[in-house]
């Protein structure tokens, strides 16, 4: 019996590019949506467990040890509530933040999250970007 695949989709948003209306209006009526929503329901909030370990923002370093909690997590809430989704997604504006090291910490950890801890699917990102008027 072979396993379906869960990817999770990373939505770093940026300001202006409707990232909000996405986190409460759409993303909420998804099921595998990981939280950070106002509609949110605590125990899916995992866009804001998964901001608190990673590299970005006030942040310097990344855990990879707590990422690696942080995934048996998901996956046994995915298993649970939602079996038949094929996809996750965590959102979060935070994710786009620098520190004061590193211009995109996030991007370098996402891939070492990929390479090391989620072998259930694959790791996407989404970023949704505009032309700022000047």
């Amino acid at each position: 019996m072979t396993t379906k695949k869960t990817d999770i989709i990373f939505h770093i948003g940026y300001g202006k590019c409707a990232s909000s209306t996405l986190q409460n209006a759409i993303f909420p009526l998804t099921k595998g949506y990981l939280g950070t929503g106002k509609n949110t329901s605590s125990k899916h909030q995992f866009s804001k467990k998964f901001q608190a370990l990673a590299p970005c923002g006030p942040s310097i370093v990344g855990s990879i040890k707590q990422a690696k909690t942080w995934a048996k997590q998901v996956f046994d809430l995915k298993q649970k509530e939602f079996p038949d989704v094929d996809r996750l997604i965590v959102s979060s504006e935070f994710f786009l933040f620098n520190n004061i090291f590193k211009n995109r910490p996030i991007i370098p950890f996402l891939k070492q999250f990929d390479d090391t801890i989620w072998n259930h699917g694959e790791i996407k990102i989404l970023i949704i970007i505009r032309n700022q008027a000047e």
